[in-house]
């Protein structure tokens, strides 16, 4: 599960902090965004298995915002400009459901070719597993809203290989701090992300939008669940 332990977690290779660092209005205004529009709620909520968390990350929402949209699409389309290179992908591939909002967008402003993979219950046995062309030797940039535990984006890494494509890199707005990074790192392919989970607790916090009492809590509760868990992530972990 994710930590809310700002003061503990350790530094992760990815470009959310130049990100923030360059553009910490940008940052403060997506956080509101997110907070003001129920993408993100503070609670008790049931995870997958069953599992308990006091943070609902809700991303399928920003569409419904075309201001909050327009915001996310930005951000993501600077991220692939400096981060990543437009010279360094041929294409972009989206995960569902609201990753392929996303990179549908993305690559219309990049003028990339898009194409998304499909839902692992919707494929049988030799049937396409990717919509949109694909040749060998294609070098696909994924793009999703969010990671966890990073399950499904492997699984786009995966299928993406199996026809052919080279998978380098992988786009997200959010870290949920889940063992996402590790997963994907371990397959070789570097995650660019916006922000994380804790880091945008935080910064709702400094701008008193969430009390102290409250904030204290989620990184207890943050923190407890991570002691509960062991560190070590096994490629079948959810």
């Amino acid at each position: 599960m994710m930590s809310l332990n700002i003061h503990t977690m350790p530094r992760v290779n990815c470009s959310e902090e130049k990100a923030v660092t360059k553009e910490p209005k940008v940052a403060s205004e997506l956080y509101k965004m997110l907070l003001k529009s129920g993408c993100i709620k503070f609670g008790v909520f049931k995870q997958e298995k069953g599992r308990l968390s006091p943070i609902s990350l809700d991303l399928k929402l920003i569409p419904s915002i075309p201001n909050g949209m327009d915001r996310v699409v930005t951000i993501l389309e600077n991220m692939t400009r400096n981060e990543i290179g437009v010279e360094n992908f041929d294409r972009i591939a989206g995960v569902p459901t609201t990753g392929i909002t996303f990179a549908s967008i993305l690559s219309y402003k990049l003028s990339k070719p898009f194409l998304y993979i499909k839902e692992a219950a919707e494929t049988r046995g030799r049937e396409k597993r990717i919509d949109g062309l694909l040749s060998p030797g294609d070098r696909i940039l994924i793009v999703d809203d969010l990671i966890a535990s990073g399950k499904s984006l492997l699984r786009a890494v995966d299928v993406i290989r199996g026809e052919g494509g080279i998978v380098s890199d992988v786009l997200v707005l959010v870290d949920r701090e889940e063992g996402g990074v590790e997963r994907l790192s371990r397959a070789e392919v570097k995650l660019h992300t916006f922000s994380k989970i804790s880091k945008i607790v935080a910064k709702l916090h400094e701008a008193n939008l969430i009390d102290k009492r409250s904030y204290e809590e989620l990184v207890e509760k943050g923190a407890s669940e991570l002691d509960s868990e062991t560190t070590t992530i096994s490629p079948d972990e959810s």
